[in-house]
């Protein structure tokens, strides 16, 4: 269902965003951008990530396993992590005092 969605988005040039779940990282072949949180990321990529090398290594990783064109691999107070065809980035987080972190990979996303 999802590889269909996918396909028909890209055959009219809608950019597809996924917040992935691990057990279906396969369904999101083609999508134009992946965004798991670290420990998402780890557990597709079969590996730890704790410092911006790491995430470099396991961004790479998810877009190949995932078959994505983009990475964004969001890790908390850490930032983010961007992979895509041309290189990576690291996006760095300013700390801020936060209630409730409900709903951030929602904003990640959108």
């Amino acid at each position: 269902m999802a590889g269909a969605a996918i396909a028909a988005a890209r055959r009219h040039g809608i950019p597809v965003t996924v917040d992935p779940k691990v057990p279906h990282s396969a369904f999101y072949s083609g999508a134009t951008l992946v965004t798991p949180n670290h420990h998402e990321a780890e557990a597709i990529a079969h590996m730890r990530v704790r410092h911006d090398e790491q995430a470099a290594l396991c961004a790479r990783r998810v877009r190949e396993i995932t078959g994505c064109e983009n990475v964004l691999i969001t890790r908390g107070e850490h930032g983010m992590w961007l992979h895509t065809a041309e290189g990576d980035t690291a996006l760095h987080a300013e700390a801020r005092e936060v209630a409730d972190v409900t709903g951030a990979g929602d904003t990640v996303i959108a």
